[in-house]
């Protein structure tokens, strides 16, 4: 299996490409299983983010996306897509198709929503988050 990637740090990639080569003594069969790994540890490791989370804001304000749809919807309410996305445009004030899937995707990964499976016609989406996992996922 192969996989392709853009990046805009040149310098880091080959600095990546030097370490495996030194570690290894070659690169074929074995730069991507490091870069997996390298992967795999960014993604468990614990207090050395390289980034800042992103909150999900209204219209570039203070406030908090999740915080106004629970004040709209209770924990356990089902919405259908088109219901669900008309939901997310009114509250950001952002009516961009990709921003909104985003958002989606953003709030399912938060573990805030959740898709339902049980009638696979229409898509439904479950608000599942609280207040305590609210504050525990959302960092400025």
């Amino acid at each position: 299996m192969s996989y392709h990637f853009r990046t805009s740090d040149k310098k880091a990639y080959e600095s990546f490409k030097e370490y495996v080569l030194s570690k290894h003594g070659k690169l074929h069969g074995v730069l991507g299983e490091e870069i997996i790994n390298a992967l795999k540890f960014y993604m468990t490791s614990q207090g050395s983010s390289t980034h800042t989370p992103v909150k999900l804001v209204s219209n570039g304000k203070q406030g908090d996306l999740k915080s106004k749809i629970l004040s709209e919807a209770e924990i356990g309410s089902i919405f259908m897509r088109p219901a669900l996305e008309n939901v997310l445009i009114r509250l950001s004030g952002n009516s961009d198709e990709r921003s909104v899937k985003r958002m989606i995707r953003k709030l399912i990964a938060e573990h805030f929503l959740e898709r339902v499976w049980d009638d696979l016609s229409e898509e439904k989406y479950k608000i599942v988050g609280n207040l305590e996992t609210l504050a525990e996922t959302t960092q400025v």
